[in-house]
C-alpha cells in the first residue's frame, strides 16, 4: 500500500473524535453546524444533505427520505460557473 493511500478504518473518524467535534459545533448553533451534526447522527451524505428538500422530511414518522444527490462540476473554463446535478437516491432515514 502506498503511504499516500488510507484504509476505510483511517478514512473515519473514531468515536473520540466524533465527540470533539459534536462539542465544538454544539457551541455555536448555526446552519453550517447543524449540517456536520445531521451528517454524524444519521450518516447522511453532504451530497445526500445538500439535496434535501422540506418536503423529503416527514415530521410526523420522524424520517428522512433520501431522494438525490447533488454534485458539482467544475470546467477548465473559468468563465464559466460551476454546474449543480442532481442524482437519483433512494434512502429512508429515522430522524
Amino acid at each position: 500500500m502506498k503511504k499516500s493511500e488510507k484504509t476505510d478504518a483511517q478514512k473515519c473518524f473514531t468515536n473520540e473524535e466524533r465527540i470533539r467535534i459534536l462539542k465544538l459545533v454544539d457551541k455555536k448553533p448555526d446552519i453550517r453546524n447543524l449540517a456536520i451534526h445531521l451528517c454524524f447522527q444519521t450518516g447522511v451524505r453532504v451530497g445526500e444533505l445538500a439535496a434535501l428538500k422540506w418536503e423529503d422530511i416527514d415530521w410526523e414518522n420522524g424520517t428522512l427520505h433520501i431522494q438525490r444527490i447533488e454534485t458539482r462540476a467544475f470546467t477548465q473554463d473559468t468563465s464559466t460557473a460551476k454546474k449543480k446535478s442532481y442524482i437519483n437516491n433512494q434512502r429512508l432515514l429515522s430522524i
